[in-house]
């Protein structure tokens, strides 16, 4: 895996100093007085249910269990709130730092964007769940936008969590993954991240942790449905027969019954990950 990884690495173009410099400014960007300025004016429609979190954490699981309930369409990794980040960077002139700049009828017409790109894919759902993990960096403009959409943040053992990123070769710009010590320093610059955007919009994100949902499992994907506002159905307890597309590492998993084994699964390999544990530690 090291020497695949450090093929891919010398590959791409990452910069870990940037990326902290963009958690930084993410988080001065978007605090708890201007995410309360710009969702005055966001779209009120409860119809987006956000999953979010580190690759390989748990997203896929969460969105399979949420697309078995009635009403509720599972979007998969939806590039279209990417895609608002970089409409304000092109007319604002910088991203993060230019979404302060939004005028109460722009911050409309984003939120508008969004909406009609949803109801588009799935007309007739109720709730439409875009479970694109990267949207994590994206939480303030989610909560300035959507002041009433359902934010879901999956929690995963950040060792297991980092190794299960380290042995996937990711088809999009996952670029932080091909180093050990890059890989842990972006999962505790992101955590930090989560961390500073509850603290600021206390009560909107909802954590959900991957080893809680499959060791005790119908509680917690009751707590996960109740979170949404849904009615719980049945048919949860067995969302790997919920028939749908789906185009992620985790397909084939999300259509096999609920199993425990990604629990621990980085233990073995130990000895071999000391870079990423003292990243991690960090």
């Amino acid at each position: 895996l090291d020497t695949a990884n450090a093929m891919r690495r010398a590959e791409v173009s990452y910069d870990p100093d940037a990326m902290d410099r963009v958690f930084q400014e993410l988080a001065d960007t978007f605090d708890h007085p201007t995410i309360e300025r710009l969702s005055a004016t966001g779209g009120r429609s409860p119809k987006p249910i956000f999953v979010v979190g580190m690759p390989r954490s748990g997203t896929t699981l969460v969105e399979q269990v949420l697309a078995s309930l009635p009403g509720v369409h599972g979007a998969g990794e939806l590039t279209a709130l990417a895609d608002l980040a970089r409409n304000i960077q092109q007319e604002e002139g910088r991203w993060p730092m230019g979404a302060a700049n939004l005028t109460p009828g722009r911050v409309t017409r984003l939120a508008t964007a969004y909406l009609v790109h949803i109801h588009k894919l799935a007309p007739k759902a109720e709730r439409v769940v875009d479970k694109m993990p990267a949207n994590a960096q994206n939480v303030g403009l989610i909560l300035s936008l959507f002041p009433r959409a359902t934010i879901l943040h999956i929690r995963r053992d950040p060792l297991d969590n980092c190794f299960g990123c380290y042995r996937q070769l990711f088809r999009g710009s996952v670029d932080y993954c091909y180093d050990q010590t890059e890989l842990g320093r972006y999962h505790q610059g992101l955590s930090r991240l989560m961390d500073y955007w509850k603290a600021a919009a206390p009560g909107r994100i909802v954590d959900v942790d991957y080893a809680a949902l499959v060791q005790d499992f119908e509680p917690e994907a009751r707590r996960l449905v109740a979170a949404t506002g849904m009615e719980w159905s049945d048919a949860c307890l067995e969302f790997h027969k919920t028939e749908r597309e789906i185009d992620t590492a985790s397909s084939a998993q999300v259509r096999q019954p609920l199993f425990t084994k990604g629990l621990g699964v980085a233990e073995p390999f130990r000895p071999y990950l000391q870079p990423l544990e003292a990243a991690l530690a960090a």
